[in-house]
């Protein structure tokens, strides 16, 4: 009888360490990435040493000494563009740091050269990235002021649908660039003169390639890319309010595919060119 009892003592024993192998896994896992993150905070902070920084609700913005006049421009589109995604994409008041360089190889060297070209769009990093020359290839006749303005609203914008994306597990990969850039064209255009398309306007499903350049030796190709994209999500926010952004997420995460969740919601087909502009 000892016997038999032993044997089930050793069963149970040997069933439940099985059972919480996979948890004990977990463990060192866990405490690997907590002291990795730690590295990364204290990495960046002595980066931003040299930096001053000023808060604007839930954005501390950090710049050095000699941009403090980029500030007021920063702090107004700061806090248009809060309001502005709040009502599109819901609350967001988690902790964000804006960092304006002075230069792109600061950049660069802080956060690797991924981050700069895929542009504020890794949640791991709660950061906002400017730089005022960031986009005058694009848009060389805009004054300076106007043009940080734009960065400002626009960077902000895609850190936010980034962290929209991530609170729904969705990856960046389903969401077609054009969505992304049109959603920070139109809200760093609200309440500006909307502009006009300069080429025929393409199908939705080619405007990727667009809005890269590619395929197209028209110098101001690029350009139109961004301004289909903003008309686009101008249009569909006219036509079915703020909302509209937030409802096509959750459909794409539900179904996996953008291209079948955007003409469920909206009823435009993407595979032709939309009779909206």
């Amino acid at each position: 009888m000892m016997r038999k009892y032993a044997f089930y003592i050793v069963l149970v024993c040997f069933v439940a360490f099985y059972i919480q192998k996979p948890l004990f896994g977990l463990i060192p896992n866990t405490v690997a990435g907590i002291i990795q993150d730690k590295k990364e905070e204290e990495r960046i902070a002595e980066f931003l040493k040299d930096y001053s920084k000023v808060d604007v609700q839930h954005v501390t913005i950090h710049y050095m000494d000699f941009d403090e006049e980029l500030l007021p421009t920063t702090k107004v589109a700061l806090e248009r563009g809060i309001e502005l995604n709040n009502e599109m994409l819901g609350q967001f008041n988690d902790s964000v740091d804006l960092i304006i360089f002075p230069n792109k190889a600061d950049r660069i060297n802080l956060f690797g050269i991924g981050h700069f070209i895929n542009n504020n769009d890794n949640p791991y990093y709660n950061t906002v990235n400017i730089f005022p020359a960031d986009r005058e290839e694009i848009f060389p006749d805009m004054a300076p002021a106007d043009l940080l303005y734009k960065n400002v609203i626009h960077d902000y914008t895609q850190f936010v649908i980034n962290q929209r994306l991530d609170e729904l597990s969705l990856s960046v990969s389903y969401i077609p660039s054009w969505f992304i850039v049109g959603v920070g064209e139109y809200i760093s255009n609200v309440g500006k003169e909307t502009p006009p398309l300069e080429t025929e306007a393409v199908r939705l499903s080619s405007l990727n390639s667009k809005i890269a350049g590619l395929g197209d030796d028209d110098e101001n190709a690029k350009y139109n890319g961004y301004v289909q994209s903003h008309l686009t999500i101008k249009y569909l926010v006219d036509e079915f309010g703020p909302g509209i952004i937030n409802e096509i997420l959750i459909e794409t995460e539900e179904e996996k595919s953008f291209n079948k969740a955007f003409p469920t919601i909206t009823g435009i087909d993407l595979f032709s060119v939309p009779n909206i502009y």
